[in-house]
């Protein structure tokens, strides 16, 4: 709430505008990011594509879980259920909003479930 009061204050500079996330120019941001990554133009981010985010700085198996656990979900599509492989503009703002508060709860969960590879994080469901 804090961040969506201070859209209140028009004298906010623009470096504050870009880092607030319910901000227009923050908006903007992750939607040309998310342009600017998808070089085929088909509105997805592949794998390859995913990468050119962090210039080669995120491991391949570090990508790959990003897109088991967040990205590789089934559907149905015109009653058919398919599974999605390439990353929508929907995940790559959870991912952006995810990396951008590393250190919010929420933040940590998403992350956790990455590095969560035998699925044994059910005691943190009852830690506070």
């Amino acid at each position: 709430m804090q961040e969506l009061n201070e859209l209140k204050n028009t004298q906010m500079q623009e470096h504050q505008l870009i880092s607030n996330w319910f901000s227009i120019q923050s908006t903007q941001r992750v939607y040309k990011t998310f342009l600017a990554l998808d070089e085929d133009m088909n509105g997805l981010l592949s794998r390859i594509e995913f990468t050119a985010i962090s210039n080669g700085t995120m491991s391949p198996l570090f990508i790959s879980r990003i897109f088991e656990e967040h990205v590789m979900r089934m559907r149905v599509v015109q009653g058919r259920t398919v599974h999605r492989d390439e990353m929508d503009l929907l995940a790559f703002t959870d991912f952006v909003l995810a990396w951008d508060h590393r250190s919010h709860p929420a933040a940590i969960k998403y992350f956790f479930d990455i590095f969560d590879l035998k699925k044994q994080a059910s005691f943190c469901k009852h830690a506070k």
